[in-house]
Order: structure tokens, then sequence, then C-alpha cells
């Protein structure tokens, strides 16, 4: 908590210094200021989002009652960004948010979107960063038109705000003025302009008098002593002024003294800690996100693309290593079939890799998160759950073409273990994706760091170097990629069958000495052991499970108050 923490030390910055204020019901207060004035910093205070590297002293009250971070639960936050998942209609979002796509929508209708999704739950707060931003000033009017719309129900409303315009600007009841940390103004929207006046700089006529407050505040290059001056003399009139006594006045009237940001509001006050951590229960998170991510998957328009290159992916193999289907093995073909093995797995494997899937949707999620909508677990479950039929019919298809294509071993029983195996690894492959997704800051840095990893994988995996030619200190490696064991399973399924391999009759030397005569004699010379079946799989499923953990502990901190 933050009285936990000391605020004196030197590696701290002071970004807010005596910030004290007030909201009411009813009223829109907007909070404005040049450039590193302050003004998200206090509305993350507010809020308490984003405070892990900030110190806070003081308190957060609504009517009396300190909040910290219950504040959450009686308050609603519209980010600067409009985060939507891009496959759900702007009706889909809206019950998704009410049980806990955006399509060729306007910017003005995606921060309405994004008004009306907070707006669900009913919040006697309300707080905006910056709505305006991006959009015309026809569009940012009817924006904080709704805003306003919203207070007259009796809600408070905070916003910050960046250059408002003067029809925006007259919208406004309450006026907060930050600069350097320090507040300069603090009242009645319409009495700001006679605080300027009586300290000497009255706003000309016809000009935004938003333009004005922040121009008179702001470092301007060449004049910064002059600049200084200006910001000592309005903060310092502000401390003596009637403003201060007014809010000081606020204060002693609850009998709340210091430095304090006070939300005066109506609503009924749970102490903090006794209500539930998430807005609904288990079962309602889970079938909503389900719900949700299925939609999602569905909709995906890469979705038939992969599917036509993995029907492509799969012909231009099968034709590749093409041959007729039963009949017997020649020494010749040893190589072809194992390497078309290696390059079916491999291939397959960069396919489904998934890079994108977590860092496209993280922002979603961590303000989802925020809300209590649901818990990270939840969403982990069902992003797996519902991706994963996907990556069990895209080996199925390329599979079946390869398998048939390329004359695989006549047998179904061998067939279905060459696809589950291939399905295995693959899944082993998507689990890794998932690890670097998660335990990366973006998509950029997890394809600068893949190949450095599965370069190892590939090196390992049994068919470039046998695993009995691998040095001591470097074996231990390929207990590590998935690449590995299914090269094992694979090598085994194909060749553990086939009783008699056509050797050249003649060089009657090389049928004796470098001839491999059956299946048995294919796995030893690639240092296959046909009796490590089991142990493959377990290390498979190890890897799998081992790599999504990774994930989920990744995911979970990168959204936890720590982070």
């Amino acid at each position: 908590t933050p009285s936990e923490r000391s605020c004196d030390s030197p590696s701290y910055i002071l970004h807010l210094s005596a910030v004290s204020g007030y909201a009411e019901p009813g009223r829109v207060l907007a909070i404005i200021g040049s450039s590193g004035a302050g003004k998200s910093t206090l509305l993350n205070m507010l809020t308490w989002r984003n405070k892990s590297k900030l110190c806070l002293t003081g308190d957060i009250l609504a009517n009396g009652v300190s909040m910290g971070p219950d504040i959450s639960k009686i308050s609603a936050y519209v980010q600067q960004d409009d985060l939507f998942m891009g496959q759900l209609t702007v009706k889909e979002h809206l019950m998704f948010a009410v049980s806990g796509i955006y399509s060729m929508i306007s910017g003005g209708e995606m921060k309405r979107l994004s008004l009306a999704s907070e707006l669900l739950t009913n919040p006697s707060i309300m707080f905006f960063d910056e709505p305006t931003s991006g959009l015309d000033s026809y569009l940012a009017k009817m924006v904080v038109d709704s805003m306003k719309t919203v207070a007259k129900q009796g809600c408070t409303v905070i916003c910050t705000i960046h250059q408002p315009s003067s029809e925006v600007f007259e919208i406004f009841d309450d006026l907060m003025i930050l600069s350097m940390g320090r507040v300069v103004y603090h009242g009645e929207a319409a009495a700001a302009m006679q605080h300027y006046t009586d300290n000497g700089f009255p706003c000309p006529t016809n000009y935004n008098p938003a333009d004005h407050y922040i121009m008179k505040i702001s470092m301007v290059l060449g004049q910064e002593e002059e600049s200084k001056q200006n910001i000592e003399k309005l903060t310092g009139s502000y401390e003596n002024s009637i403003y201060k006594e007014e809010v000081e006045r606020r204060f002693q009237e609850d009998e709340i003294r210091g430095e304090s940001f006070f939300v005066s509001l109506v609503f009924k006050c749970t102490p903090p800690g006794t209500q539930r951590r998430y807005n609904t229960g288990y079962f309602t998170q889970l079938h909503a996100c389900l719900v949700r991510a299925a939609k999602i998957t569905i909709r995906n328009k890469s979705l038939k693309y992969k599917v036509i290159e993995s029907l492509f992916m799969g012909i231009l193999f099968g034709l590749t290593f093409l041959r007729t289907y039963g009949d017997p093995y020649s020494h010749t073909e040893v190589g072809d079939v194992n390497g078309c093995i290696f390059l079916r797995r491999h291939q397959i494997n960069l396919f489904c890799l998934h890079l994108q899937s977590f860092p496209s949707e993280l922002q979603v999620f961590r303000r989802d998160h925020t809300n209590r909508m649901y818990s990270s677990w939840i969403y982990f479950i069902s992003k797996n759950i519902t991706e994963f039929p996907v990556y069990l019919i895209y080996p199925l298809f390329m599979c079946t073409l390869v398998y048939f294509l390329a004359g695989f071993y006549p047998s179904a029983e061998n067939f279905i273990y060459f696809y589950l195996t291939v399905a295995l690894v693959v899944g082993t492959g998507v689990s890794f994706g998932y690890m670097l997704s998660c335990t990366t800051r973006n998509p950029q840095t997890a394809l600068i760091v893949t190949p450095a990893i599965l370069m190892p994988m590939f090196l390992f995996s049994g068919i470039f170097l046998r695993s009995g030619n691998v040095p001591d200190f470097l074996g231990w490696l390929r207990y590590l990629s998935w690449f590995y064991y299914g090269f094992e399973i694979l090598t085994r399924n194909q060749w553990i069958g086939v009783d008699s391999i056509v050797c050249p009759q003649s060089n009657m030397t090389f049928n004796k000495v470098m001839c491999l005569t059956d299946g048995r004699s294919v796995m030893a010379a690639y240092d296959v052991n046909p009796n490590d079946m089991y142990t493959n799989l377990g290390g498979l499923f190890a890897l799998l499970i081992g790599f999504r953990i990774i994930a989920f502990m990744a995911l979970s901190y990168r959204v936890s108050d720590k982070k």
C-alpha cells in the first residue's frame, strides 16, 4: 500500500505536489494542462492504475471513505485508445461487457462505444483519459455532449483533455489546471477567466480560453525564466485565493483535512475488501470468454487462407516426394522418406507458430482484467480451448495428402499414429509460440528471438546429426526439442513394420556394408530406439504443458498489480 513506501528516496521524481480537489455528481470536471503537467499521473492515481512505479501520499476518498484499489468497484475508466476485438460486432461487444465488431465505424462511434461499454455497469464515477484525442471538432463535441448527458443522470465525470475547442470547453462545469505537477486553478470553469485576469493574464477577445490558459503555463523555448515566473505567479496566487478556500471549505464540511482528493457522489459504500474480486462468477466468465473467443477465431479472415495454404503445401510436399502407395522401399528412398518426415513436421510448426496471438489482444485483456470482468486463467483457458480444434484441422489436411502421396507405410493404424503425433508436435509448437508471445514485450521481439531458439531445436532433432554423435555437454539440449521427440516417434512409426528394403544388386560390397536392409536398420542408423515410444510421447506432453504454464505465468504477471 502507499503508506508502506517511503517517498523521500532521491530516486523518485516529483510529478504531483499538493494536488487537492473535488468533483461532484451531475457535473463534468475537466483536467487540462500542458504536456508533462501531471494530468495522466493524477488520473492514474485516482483510478489506482499503472502506479507500480509511483509513490502516493494522501488519500482518495468517496463520501469520506478511503477507497484505494476499491475505487474500481464504483467507477469506470474510458481509456484514450479505443480497444476492441476486431471480429466482434458492436452489439456483441456490448453483450460481452454485460456478461462480463467494431467494423467500419468511425472514430467518434468507437469512442461512444467505449463510453457505452463502461456505462453498462452503471458506475457512480466515470474517468476519461483524453476522450477527444484523434477526433475532429464535430466528433469531439458529440463525445463530450455524451459525457455531459451521463453527468446529468447523477454520475460524477472526471476527464483529462488536450486542447479542447472553445465549443467543447463551454460544456465543462468545473476545471482543474495543472502545471509542473501543481494546481494553477481549480473551481468552476467559467471563473477561471477571472483568476487569470486578476494575475495580469486577461484572455484576448475571440480567443479560445482553453488555449489561453495552457499557453500562459507552458515553457516557451527561449523564455524559460519568464515562463517559470508566470507559473509561480499563478500557482502562488491560487494557494491564497478564494478558489482554494472553497476546496478547503468542502473538506471541512466533511471533516476531511489534508492533501486529499475528495469525490462527492451518491452511492451506498461497501466497506473495502467485502466485495467479490470479479463482477461475475467463474462459470459466467468462462462461458462469455468461450463464446467471444470462438467468434473471433471463426471470423478471422486468415482462417480460410491457412486452409488453402495447408492444402497447397500438402499437395506440394506429396508430389515432391511422390511414390506409389504400398510399393516396397528401396535403399535410395530411405533418406527421401526421412527428409519428408522432418520437413513436414518442421514446416507445419512454422506454419502454426502463434507469436501474435496474445500481443494482439493484450491491451483489451489488461483493460477487462483491471475492470474485474474475468480472471487471467479464464481468459487463457478459453483461448486454448477455442484454438485447439483449429490446430487439429490444419495437420489433418496436410498429413492426409502427404502420407498417401509420399507413399508412407500402408497401414490405417500407422496413419492415425502419424496424424496424432504431428498434431501433438503442432500443439507443442503452438505452446512455444504462446510462451514467446507472453514473455516478450512485442511481436517484433518475438520474431527476433524465435530463430535463435529454434535453430538449436532443429540442430539436435536427430536428422542433421545423430544423437550419438552430439558432444556430451550439448546432448541435453535435444530433450528441450519437440522436433527431436517428433522425429523419433514418426521415424519409428514409419519403419518399425518394414521387414525388407530393396538394395542395389550391382555392388555386393555396398550391399553388405552400407545397405539398410529393413526398418530396424534404418532406425539404428538414425539412433532411434524403438522402445522409447512412450518416453518420447511423455517428453512431448511435458514440453506442451510446460510451455503453456510459463505462458500463463508470464501473462498473469504482465497484468498484475506488481507490473
